[in-house]
């Protein structure tokens, strides 16, 4: 298991949901903001890559708009981890 995910809790859900729910549904424990922070950056980068990679291999306007979508919304995720102090 990852190091920046535990079996401990947070003392207060991050979403105001019951905390014994958001476990149930991801399995992951984080311990801080900055250890959640830490397991999302990797998905957040091989999202942006494969978007990135499609958006060079397609020839269809249409998909493109919607990889260049996806890679706004990944950069605006990635920069509010970096304003949360992760």
């Amino acid at each position: 298991m990852n190091d920046a995910v535990s079996q401990v809790p947070l003392e207060a859900s991050l979403s105001g949901r019951d905390e014994r729910e958001d476990r149930r549904e991801t399995g992951v424990y984080p311990r801080s903001i900055d250890d959640l922070a830490h397991a999302l950056r990797q998905p957040l980068s091989t999202i942006e890559s494969l978007a990135y990679y499609l958006e060079l291999t397609t020839e269809d306007d249409q998909i493109c708009r919607h990889l260049r979508q996806i890679r706004l919304m990944v950069d605006r995720a990635s920069r509010i981890l970096e304003d949360a102090g992760a």
